[in-house]
């Protein structure tokens, strides 16, 4: 199913990798410890000359070192810009005020990954200065805070474990069957997205027009699956039963301060917040008052280049 719909989103609309990520059926749980060293399975080339390297038995794993020769920053994260993934990690760093430089990838071709044979999806990060590949948006957020502060309480931390994990099994899911509601909120969110994203002007017409019907046709197959009568309201609820549980805490999930999880829900919601379902949910549920106070936390974009 993940990968159906992975496929459907290149051919067709090319662009939003939350009908992708985010209709995953199969959910790995986190790892409780993270370990200060990734294996060397994935572990970038650090010639960007190189024509190869190996690992894992000889595997052939790089093509190509993933370091892009503009790469100034000490974090080079693999993107599309509007991937509710790739906003976790992107306001997490913007949190933690660590400075990075994007990669917007073509999602029809993929050519700036090519460099990584055994993994394509994004985002990625590579984190200097050991070159290392960091995969999946919560256990990136989670192995640079660990090496950011030093301290890997959280990751005991049961409570906050649960959170994490409702931010991709629970509160993503609710976003396919809302995007593409109707054809006309489709066709609006299917332009804002092909504008992001590295497209020729005939891929991003295609895109848009192609991919409006299918992920209109997407979006209601999700809302039967997941078995939402009122697919808005079931995001409403979402954001209020993330607002009781902040607000139950002292404001933050972290308490008086934002932790982690604040920064992973914070990313996925600004994801959406230009287009058309924010004002209408923000009016019917209570979660304005955090979002705000999480925009001033996190604080502009620690984005220094865009490749």
């Amino acid at each position: 199913m993940e990968h159906a719909f992975r496929t459907g989103a290149r051919l067709f609309a090319g662009a939003f990798c939350t009908m992708a990520a985010v209709t995953a059926v199969s959910y790995r749980p986190l790892s409780l410890v993270v370990s200060s060293a990734l294996p060397e399975s994935t572990r970038v080339d650090r010639s960007l000359h190189a024509d190869a390297s190996t690992a894992g038995g000889g595997q052939r794993v790089f093509t190509t070192g993933g370091a892009h020769p503009e790469f100034q920053t000490g974090v080079l994260l693999y993107q599309y810009s509007s991937c509710p993934f790739c906003n976790k990690v992107k306001a997490y760093l913007d949190w933690r005020q660590i400075a990075y430089t994007a990669v917007e990838v073509n999602p029809l071709t993929k050519t700036e990954l090519k460099w990584s044979v055994d993994y394509t999806k994004v985002p990625i990060v590579i984190a200097m200065p050991a070159y290392e590949r960091l995969i999946e948006s919560s256990k990136i957020i989670e192995t640079l805070e660990v090496r950011m502060t030093g301290n890997d309480d959280f990751l005991r931390d049961s409570e906050s474990e649960k959170w994490r994990a409702w931010v991709d099994t629970s509160l993503v899911k609710t976003l396919p069957p809302n995007i593409y509601r109707t054809i006309p909120e489709a066709w609006d969110s299917l332009e804002y997205m092909t504008e992001h994203h590295k497209f020729s002007a005939m891929e991003r017409r295609a895109a848009q027009v192609v991919g409006t019907v299918v992920m209109y046709v997407i979006g209601k197959m999700l809302k039967r699956k997941y078995g939402f009568a009122d697919e808005r309201q079931a995001l409403v609820d979402r954001l209020n039963e993330w607002s009781e549980f902040v607000d139950s805490r002292g404001g933050f999930a972290g308490g008086k301060q934002p932790n982690v999880t604040d920064a992973s829900v914070f990313g996925v919601l600004r994801a959406v917040e230009p287009l058309q379902l924010w004002p209408e949910v923000t009016s019917k549920s209570r979660i304005s008052k955090w979002y705000r106070n999480m925009k001033e936390h996190v604080g502009p974009s620690q984005c220094k280049i865009v490749l």
